[in-house]
């Protein structure tokens, strides 16, 4: 690239501008603002506004204060990239009237276009984590209603009921401040946010306090299992594990999850090959190991561990194969136009629904309206509340055309 004169001036340039104005007016030399504004100074702004919301998320304990971080790092980034490339297009512009030649001048908007068109195609990814953030931020969260946390034992217990929404930790701590006898955590959840879960593993860990699921433990709650000093469960419990998830991952930022959950794993203390085998569950599945694999894994540790029970006074299982073969004999059912009821099977205290579409749905965008929606269909139903109630599970299982099912699980009515 060649000039005939001074590149950074322009006849009609104001001398008062500084430099973000010279910049965003198209007033800098097209090499300036390529490498040095849209190279190195966006770069080095980026990772400086990236540093700031990671050290924000490392010693922060609220989970409403790293949503805005990331919130306003999502701004800032967006701006600056606006600010980068609505003045190197300008500064593109004036390049050949600076006495520049032509082809850098189309080369550089070429390449601003193609630049644009890759971000697009991961915008709405990132919109979609913006908007999560955004919810998380305002205190709203989409996973659905907070847990419920009561005392019981005579205050020696707090039973954590329901999802690990944003603010459980916080709404745990002042309840256990409280409870000055405190010596167990009872679960019964389907997990929730990571985060909340990791601040209640902690608290656990830093009390030495005992945790038991009476019911149910799956996905984030299994880390707060994992905390206890004594680990236990009732015969019918269930804990279940599956990969991390949040609206929008990237499939660099899933593996990137998957890591960080299998590493806490390990760090409190299952096996690496049991990690690895819980972390092939994709988030629309639940891997439930058996009563020896929890053992031997020493995911649970106590008296009341998990025990095989007679089939015979299974009344529970022997309920719910009943209500399968009842629901089996009405299939096959239309439910709208491209959803069908084509079975129904029991597998221990599952009750497992099997549907078919004939048309894809993007599963992933509608996951936390359809759970909402066959959460209340099922809870409302008096048989199948009763059912729920005496630990028994529903699993709505979804076959779409290309063959490729995702299960949608209710696991309690609290």
């Amino acid at each position: 690239m060649s000039y005939r004169y001074d590149p950074d001036v322009l006849p009609e340039e104001d001398t008062d501008e500084n430099f973000i104005v010279r910049h965003w007016r198209g007033h800098l030399s097209l090499p300036k603002s390529w490498f040095l504004v849209g190279g190195a100074l966006s770069t080095v702004l980026v990772w400086i506004i990236l540093a700031g919301v990671l050290v924000v998320e490392s010693g922060s304990p609220s989970l409403r204060l790293i949503a805005a971080a990331w919130v306003t790092f999502f701004g800032m980034f967006l701006i600056l990239r606006i600010w980068a490339l609505v003045g190197i297009w300008r500064s593109a512009g004036n390049h050949v009237a600076r006495g520049g030649q032509p082809f850098w001048a189309s080369i550089a908007r070429v390449f601003l276009v193609l630049g644009v068109l890759g971000s697009l195609s991961q915008g709405r990814s990132y919109g979609l984590q913006v908007w999560e953030f955004g919810q998380l931020a305002v205190g709203r969260d989409s996973l659905g209603e907070p847990a419920v946390l009561s005392r019981g034992d005579g205050g020696r217990e707090i039973t954590i009921r329901g999802l690990l929404t944003v603010g459980t930790a916080d709404r745990f701590e002042e309840l256990a401040k409280s409870t000055p006898n405190l010596l167990s955590i009872n679960l019964e959840s389907n997990g929730g946010r990571i985060f909340e879960a990791q601040r209640l593993a902690e608290y656990v860990r830093d009390h030495k306090l005992s945790t038991h699921v009476s019911r149910n433990c799956e996905s984030a709650c299994t880390l707060i299992l994992l905390a206890g000093q004594t680990r236990s469960a009732d015969p019918e419990a269930r804990i279940g594990f599956h990969q991390p998830n949040f609206p929008g991952f990237t499939a660099e930022q899933r593996r990137a999850a998957i890591e960080s959950n299998s590493q806490d794993y390990i760090a409190a203390g299952m096996a690496p090959r049991f990690v690895e085998r819980a972390m092939q569950a994709s988030p629309d599945q639940m891997w439930y190991p058996t009563h020896d694999e929890l053992v031997d894994a020493d995911v649970i540790n106590g008296d009341a561990i998990v025990v095989s029970s007679d089939s015979s006074k299974d009344t529970l299982g022997r309920d719910v194969r009943a209500f399968a073969a009842e629901i089996e004999r009405k299939t096959p059912v239309r439910i709208d136009e491209i959803t069908h009821l084509i079975g129904a099977d029991a597998g221990g205290h599952d009750l497992i629904l099997k549907y078919r579409l004939s048309a894809s749905v993007d599963f992933a965008r509608g996951k936390s309206a359809m759970a909402i929606r066959l959460r209340t269909q099922v809870c409302t139903d008096e048989r199948s509340k009763e059912l729920i109630d005496r630990g028994g599970h529903y699993v709505f299982r979804y076959t779409q055309p290309n063959g490729k099912s995702f299960d949608v699980n209710v696991n309690d009515c609290g």
